[in-house]
């Protein structure tokens, strides 16, 4: 990442997580994460107490108000995943990129009391659950239902590729709450750890990030509250969507940059220090010279 774009602010904010990823993120960590599938959650409360999640929390709320000022998680996800802690910057992403932001734009007044200031400090993990076995891209196919009875909803249904799926203690879940497939059919609703009929399911092997936890959902005759349909208005839920998960598609791509930048450095720094057949490397370069024009061998 072009580094012009960050002032003194920031650097010293990237400090913090730098020194944060010292004292939590060593190799032992990382080990034992692969192991377990899922990042701990005392990990998950020092970065909290850090104040590295929960960013876009207003201080009100106990976060860091930085809501208009992205740079910060930019430097999160930088930091992380250039340190070869990708699965710590995946699940500190689903707090911030995916949970988060639709209680601080969205959320009702009560909603924010009761779930921003635990989910600003580590507390309270958040998961998106939007996925389904037979609906992926096209999220109008979904199945699950919520069904309207006196006091809030029935919700039945099952969700699969769950990121932080299981460690999650609030999933903001995308369900059919009408008839067809207008964006009107949808909403939004929090679907609380603990919730009679919901089973997290088990978790999922993946190629990469061992060390997130990415799991099926399940939900039987699970009992909703009103008071848990996001923004307190039904039918909303696919606008809602639309309007935040350009958010998510923007942490992608500053993760990507970033493990683009990692993966060359390594490389080089590999390439540059390597001994083969008795001599350094035959692309070793001394710091500021250009890379040699590669030539075929006379014969």
């Amino acid at each position: 990442m072009d580094r012009e774009i960050y002032d003194e602010d920031h650097e010293a904010f990237r400090d913090v997580v730098k020194e944060f990823i010292k004292r939590y993120a060593t190799n032992e960590k990382r080990e034992q994460w692969d192991a377990d599938g899922e990042i701990d959650r005392a990990t998950m409360l020092a970065a909290g107490e850090a104040g590295i999640i929960g960013l876009s929390v207003p201080e009100e709320f106990g976060g860091a108000g930085m809501l208009q000022d992205y740079r910060f998680r930019a430097i999160v996800l930088e930091e992380t995943i250039q340190s070869g802690n990708g699965s710590l910057a995946g699940a500190f992403g689903i707090q911030d990129d995916l949970a988060v932001p639709y209680l601080v734009h969205m959320g009702t007044d009560a909603q924010k009391q009761k779930w921003l200031p635990k989910m600003a400090t580590g507390e309270v993990l958040g998961a998106l659950a939007m996925t389904e076995p037979g609906a992926g891209s096209d999220l109008r196919g979904i199945k699950t239902t919520a069904k309207k009875v006196d006091g809030g909803y029935l919700v039945n249904g099952a969700k699969t590729f769950i990121s932080s799926g299981k460690t999650a203690d609030v999933v903001v879940t995308f369900v059919k709450t009408g008839e067809g497939n207008r964006p009107d059919a949808f909403s939004l609703v929090l679907i609380e750890d603990g919730m009679e009929g919901f089973d997290h399911g088990k978790k999922l092997n993946k190629v990469g990030f061992h060390g997130w936890d990415t799991a099926e959902l399940s939900f039987t005759d699970v009992f909703v509250p009103e008071e848990n349909l996001i923004g307190g208005v039904e039918g909303k839920g696919f606008i809602q969507l639309m309007m935040n998960l350009p958010l998510e598609r923007l942490s992608i791509g500053v993760a990507a940059a970033a493990a683009g930048e990692a993966a060359l450095k390594w490389t080089l720094d590999y390439t540059l220090s390597r001994d083969a057949f008795g001599s350094r490397s035959r692309t070793s370069r001394t710091p500021g010279s250009r890379w040699p024009t590669w030539r075929p061998r006379s014969t």
